[in-house]
């Protein structure tokens, strides 16, 4: 499956782990992993995690690595990979994250003879068409680093385990980075499946008062998570122009006037697309400036 945009390609983070010596100085030339910025376009893919797993996995083989299981709902994802037959790592590793961008990342490889195992505390910074920020730390010594797409900072001088794990995690959250998830605020945001939808209506239903979601555009997809929040929050923040989603078109269509100040809301509408591959899109309100989207319902 070919992805939305045309990608910079990463370079080599894999690969550029196997070197035998690793300073904190070498670290710091770790090569830019910024994803390219898309066209923005107002449509929500109704893809399904297998699809998911091809478009990842339509970058990650080319760096060594293959996307084994994938799941995400708006309360966070996870992501388990492994090292490709054609590779000369052993490399497995889990990538868990909760609604507010923290979990874990478990690594497993061998180098050099010796079995490198390791959990780390993970906490994405930034995730989006700008830039990959992260910071991984050892929970047993301390011991952490915050990657990015242009250098490497630590706090204390930092063991190979920590650096091998940064390395491996920065290529999954890049290609994660593409359309799958984003980080707005601290708020992890996925695309908006089927699935994703079916369980953002399911909290709706627990927790009636706080019945909207953020959302966000990239791409060809709209992309929903976070914790639901009130209607007078969604009001405030909408006024920013941050993008919601609530499950049912009356409440999309009352959030879009009050962001508006009362003025009659303009919608509901739609949209195709303007990048491939055709997608199936979340019908939306605006307040009368356009500020924001109130997106509702299932995929259409």
């Amino acid at each position: 499956m070919k992805l939305l945009a045309p990608l910079p390609k990463p370079r080599g983070w894999i690969g550029r782990a196997a070197v035998a010596v690793l300073t904190v100085a070498a670290m710091a030339a770790i090569g830019n992993v910024t994803p390219a910025s898309a066209e923005q376009a107002l449509q929500s893919s109704a893809v399904t995690e297998d699809q998911i797993v091809q478009e990842l996995n339509g970058g990650l083989t080319d760096e060594g690595i293959r996307v084994v299981d994938f799941a995400a709902e708006p309360g966070g994802l996870e992501v388990a990979v492994e090292a490709t037959p054609a590779s000369d790592s052993q490399l497995e590793s889990v990538l868990n994250l909760g609604s507010d961008a923290s979990g874990t990342f478990e690594y497993r490889d061998v180098v050099d003879g010796v079995v490198v195992n390791k959990v780390f505390d993970i906490h994405v910074l930034q995730l989006d068409e700008e830039n990959v920020r992260f910071r991984l730390t050892d929970p047993r010594t301390g011991e952490s680093a915050v990657f990015s797409g242009d250098d490497l900072h630590t706090s204390v001088p930092v063991a190979i385990p920590v650096f091998l794990g940064g390395v491996a995690v920065g290529e999954v959250l890049y290609w994660l980075a593409v359309g799958t998830a984003i980080v707005v605020g601290t708020a992890l945001l996925v695309k908006a499946t089927d699935k994703v939808i079916d369980k953002v209506k399911a909290d709706a239903r627990k927790k009636p008062d706080k019945k909207y979601f953020q959302a966000a555009i990239r791409g060809n997809y709209v992309l929903v998570g976070g914790n639901g929040v009130t209607y007078k929050t969604a009001i405030s923040q909408g006024k920013t122009g941050r993008n919601f989603y609530t499950p049912a078109e009356t409440d999309a269509k009352n959030l879009a006037k009050s962001v508006g100040n009362g003025a009659r809301p303009i919608g509901s509408e739609h949209h195709k697309p303007k990048l491939p591959p055709p997608g199936i899109w979340l019908r939306h309100y605006h307040p009368s400036n356009r500020v924001m989207h109130a997106f509702y319902g299932l995929p259409v």
